[in-house]
């Protein structure tokens, strides 16, 4: 099969509404496809988190955000107190929640000192990675900044 062969089948392809073609020729095999035959991404995939334009949030606070796909749970075990609360003073490395993801369980932490502001999510929640859980402003202490 020559080059003007291998053009005119191409040629002819794209004017017909055949999406595949193979051509064999002696031991010479080709193979044609149309491009609007690959698959389209699949909308299962995970995405990343839409940026969403928000109120700036007041100096010196910030949010801690999913590290990572799971589900989110408050509290050490099912009834359990919650790891924290609306209100409390935190210090930096206490244990904020746990993400669970394929039956492991991932600590999330305070990054600094300060109060809890806000929870985001509740226990059982799923997140993905980037999605905020937590505002927390800065104890007034000074060991923040």
């Amino acid at each position: 099969m020559d080059f003007d062969r291998l053009a005119a089948l191409s040629k002819w392809m794209s004017a017909s509404p055949v999406a595949e073609l193979e051509w064999s020729e002696g031991s010479l095999r080709v193979k044609l496809v149309r491009a609007s035959n690959f698959a389209e991404p699949r909308s299962w995939l995970p995405t990343a988190p839409e940026m969403v334009a928000e109120t700036p949030l007041p100096f010196g606070e910030y949010v801690v955000t999913a590290p990572f796909f799971g589900v989110v749970h408050l509290a050490p075990a099912s009834g359990a107190r919650p790891h924290v609360v609306e209100g409390q003073e935190i210090k930096q490395g206490d244990t904020l929640c746990t993400i669970e993801a394929m039956k492991v369980f991932n600590t999330v932490v305070a990054e600094r000192p300060g109060i809890l502001k806000e929870i985001l999510v509740s226990t059982g929640a799923e997140v993905s990675i980037g999605q905020p859980l937590f505002r927390i402003a800065p104890d007034g202490k000074g060991e923040d900044t």
